[in-house]
């Protein structure tokens, strides 16, 4: 198939040298059509989501969805991407550095974007990807609070019913917090001592969503006696069938994080019972009680360093998000 040249010669023998050097690229493999890099930022982002979507949760394709249509396709939607250099994406990131977007957000942006333009060049589009040599501002360090396993036994004793049994199994068994939500009568080996990890709650663009635990990973935790006594004690109370959530709203509805967090468990860490509030106010209006705690699995689940060797090790906090 014949194609024109991308540009003009002034003479001959330049034009026989470029078409040269084009059918050595050829005969190497190394030949990309131009016309792959005449695609747009846009289309070749909303492709490549698409492929994608499939192996990644809901709340990463929400993410991913998010940051390409506030951040990435507003400043280079109508680009080509051959059109792009290093340049381009540095100027790009100082962009968003000026609008003051956190340093989280930033890199969250030019993640999805370098993970897009290396599909590109996956699919010979370009040669190469722009997302190199990019400077990213830094994540601000913060010193993690490591709560000790006497503060977060003071914490469950201060938490109102049902809701200590809920914060002893983050603190006590290794369950990240949106596996808690998600639990289910069904899950819970009383008898045992075990209980499976199958599930987890997460919140995508303020919709409820029941998936796969963190990296799609099931386990089986061991719970302590004590609190496997508790456990089974409290589902003897609890209302439904086998499928029923062990912890919900009032109202009976799957928690949500931030409610639940300003609701019930903010209040606890300075060893306060949580406030009662009226029935016509929603859960989770209670003012933010002093410092937000660290996690550890992601940015959402509350650990604490227990010294009990019959559990698990010390639990360090990390504060970052899958």
């Amino acid at each position: 198939m014949l194609r024109p040249a991308d540009r003009t010669f002034a003479t001959s023998t330049d034009a026989d040298r470029w078409l040269m050097r084009k059918r050595i690229e050829i005969e190497e493999g190394r030949w990309l059509d131009p016309a792959e890099g005449r695609t747009t930022v846009r289309d070749w982002s909303a492709r490549w989501l698409a492929a994608v979507a499939p192996q990644l949760k809901h709340k990463t394709q929400a993410t991913y969805r998010s940051l390409i249509n506030s951040r990435i396709n507003p400043a280079l939607d109508d680009r080509e991407l051959s059109s792009l250099r290093p340049i381009t994406i540095t100027e790009w990131v100082a962009a968003m550095r000026i609008e003051g977007l956190s340093a989280s957000r930033i890199r969250q942006a030019y993640r999805v974007l370098s993970r897009f333009m290396a599909s590109a060049v996956g699919n010979d589009s370009i040669p190469q990807t722009p997302c190199r040599g990019v400077r990213l501002p830094r994540m601000p360090q913060t010193e993690p609070h490591i709560v000790t396993p006497q503060e977060a036994s003071g914490i469950v004793r201060a938490a109102e019913k049902p809701h200590d049994l809920l914060i002893a199994l983050l603190a006590f068994a290794g369950l990240r917090v949106g596996e808690a939500f998600a639990l289910r009568r069904s899950d819970v080996d009383v008898a045992g001592g075990f209980l499976p990890v199958d599930e987890n709650l997460a919140e995508a663009n303020g919709t409820l969503v029941f998936d796969t635990p963190k990296s799609y990973q099931k386990r089986l935790l061991r719970l302590a006696p004590s609190l496997a006594k508790r456990l089974g004690a409290y589902l003897e109370e609890l209302p439904g069938g086998e499928d029923a959530l062990l912890f919900t709203t009032p109202a009976g509805k799957p928690l949500r994080y931030n409610q639940w967090r300003k609701a019930y468990f903010d209040p606890c860490r300075l060893g306060g019972r949580p406030r009662r509030r009226d029935a016509s106010r929603p859960p989770g209006l209670a003012r933010d009680v002093g410092r937000r705690p660290v996690w550890r699995h992601d940015r959402r689940t509350p650990t604490w360093a227990l010294e009990r060797k019959r559990h698990h090790p010390a639990l360090r906090q990390a504060g970052r998000r899958p």
